[in-house]
């Protein structure tokens, strides 16, 4: 042994061999004695968490309320006419507005020791918005009479009769529409006869939630000028009937400047435009026509009325979120450490520390 050599450095004592110690979750590193260095640490956080999804978009545009039909190709006073015109239907509801994009998600949790840190991965993306819904269709539109109906005054009996259909609902809700009729009464004791010419009425606007109301066929005045609601929520309400009114004195129609005792025309309540997103317009009312020319006929002409707008489609929804990024591993190389010492290692992903041999 050469003098001034100690026997450690001869057989190298006090060498500490190289080694690596891998963490999977939060523990302590305790140094092996005489480690004074470490080589390298390593490790990631977790990955990313994914966006949240997009929002769905809103409600479609609500369906206009359908026209009503025509009482024949003329419709303007003249001699020997009394009429009502056509009552415009209710406008749908506009559409609801797409929905928003998802948040975006977190990024993933970091890894520590040694006072270093290695960073979780990137967050996702959120996930796209959804479109509005699909539009409600427009109520059908009522039929139009271009051909005349011819009725004898002086008939002994009293008669009801459907002159032209009214118009379906739009799709989804819309209410259906009443056709254009009329009425006569016969008083046996004077033969005075009076006619009733109705316009159909339109039905009521689909609302967001519930169908518009039917409109009602019924005969009696009171009921032609009752409106057929719309839906809730924002339906909009159907225009009632129009009609017109002639009484022709006992044996004969007569003319409406000669012999026609009275005459009226009272117009439609007009239907109402849907007041909120989704929901459908209110259907206008048929025309109504009256017309006594000869001496024994009198004539008559009405319009079904327009059916109730539908409501739009419920929105789309929107794309689900994005996955988050995988942590991308970091080493730090040559930490110093103290011999014996102990580290905390917070582990949210493998963390490994090596040393080499000292």
């Amino acid at each position: 042994m050469p003098i001034g050599t100690s026997k450690a450095g001869v057989l190298g004592g006090g060498v500490v061999p190289g080694g690596c110690q891998v963490f999977n979750s939060p523990g302590t590193f305790v140094v092996p004695a005489g480690v004074t260095l470490l080589s390298s640490v390593s490790g990631s956080g977790t990955a990313g968490n994914p966006g949240n999804a997009g929002n769905p978009g809103g409600i479609g545009a609500g369906g206009a309320g359908g026209a009503g039909g025509v009482a024949g190709n003329n419709q303007t006073n003249s001699s020997g006419r009394v009429r009502t015109c056509v009552s415009p239907p209710g406008n749908g509801g506009p559409s609801g507005s797409s929905g928003t994009s998802g948040n975006a998600g977190n990024a993933g949790t970091a890894s520590s020791a040694f006072c270093l840190t290695f960073p979780g991965g990137a967050a996702g993306t959120g996930g796209n918005a959804g479109t509005a819904g699909t539009s409600g269709t427009s109520g059908n539109a009522g039929t139009s009479q271009n051909s005349i109906t011819a009725l004898v005054c002086n008939a002994p009996s009293n008669n009801n009769q459907t002159l032209a259909n009214g118009g379906t609902g739009g799709v989804t809700g819309g209410g259906s529409a009443s056709r254009g009729r009329m009425q006569t009464l016969h008083c046996p004791c004077t033969y005075i006869r009076s006619f009733w010419v109705f316009g159909g009425a339109g039905g009521g606007g689909a609302g967001d939630t519930n169908s518009g109301s039917a409109a009602s066929n019924s005969w009696a005045i009171g009921y032609t000028q009752q409106r057929a609601n719309g839906g809730t929520t924002g339906g909009g309400s159907g225009a009632s009937s129009s009609y017109s009114f002639a009484q022709t004195p006992g044996g004969c129609g007569g003319n409406y400047n000669n012999n026609a005792i009275s005459t009226s025309a009272t117009p439609a309540l007009s239907a109402q435009n849907a007041n909120t997103p989704g929901a459908g317009g209110g259907g206008g009312a048929g025309a109504s026509l009256w017309w006594g020319v000869q001496t024994t006929n009198t004539y008559i002409k009405a319009g079904g009325g327009g059916g109730g707008g539908g409501r739009g489609g419920a929105g789309n929804p929107g794309n689900a979120g994005n996955a988050g990024a995988c942590a991308t591993p970091t080493v730090h190389n040559c930490v110093s450490v103290v011999s014996g010492a102990s580290y905390p290692v917070t582990a949210n992903a493998p963390v490994t520390i090596s040393w080499d041999p000292q």
